[in-house]
């Protein structure tokens, strides 16, 4: 029961915050509604283990998204400087960057950050490396440098969680469907 007060108060305070209203049936919908999503997160044993999956809510993320923001930001003004003010035409390639001895969760946080990043799309993810797509080889300057890999490792501060949920819940099935859809890729 321990475990499910901080989605219980995160999921409250989200509903409340975005309803607006605060009339009985929406109340009750919403109880209904936050109900429903813990019992199947408790039913898909999803509550603490990868509920959130860095740990504990600190300051590293917060830094982390500070950075992210500005890096964002950053490539934003880069790209529209390209298209618009640039003499040279646009130069895609393709690179493989390095992530060894990343977990699968800082794999997918890093392939997420550099996704959301203007200019650049993470196109696969492999054992030890991602392969990126950049419209212009200036954009892929921090990524080779790994400054971006480093801010990821620092968010679970060598804290490698080896348990993913996925091959787990995939042995599984849950409220009695079948889960041959959820196979690693």
């Amino acid at each position: 029961m321990k475990l499910l007060l901080p989605p219980l108060v995160f999921l409250v305070l989200f509903w409340l915050a975005l309803s607006g209203h605060y009339t009985f049936l929406l109340l009750s919908l919403g109880a209904i509604s936050i109900a429903l999503v813990l019992v199947i997160s408790t039913r898909m044993d999803n509550v603490d283990r990868e509920g959130h999956p860095i740990g504990t809510f600190s300051w590293r993320i917060i830094t982390y998204y500070a950075y992210l923001i500005k890096e964002i930001s950053v490539s934003n003004i880069e790209v529209a400087r390209i298209i618009l003010f640039s003499k040279k035409s646009l130069e895609p390639n393709i690179y493989r960057l390095p992530a060894k001895n990343m977990s699968p969760m800082e794999k997918v946080t890093y392939a997420n950050s550099i996704t959301l990043t203007p200019g650049t799309l993470t196109l696969e993810v492999g054992e030890d490396w991602l392969e990126v797509h950049s419209i212009n080889p200036e954009l892929m300057e921090s990524l080779q440098r790994e400054e971006m890999s480093e801010k990821v490792r620092t968010i679970t501060a060598g804290k490698h969680r080896t348990e993913w949920w996925l091959p787990q819940l995939h042995s599984q099935s849950w409220l009695g469907w079948p889960c041959s859809l959820l196979e690693p890729f």
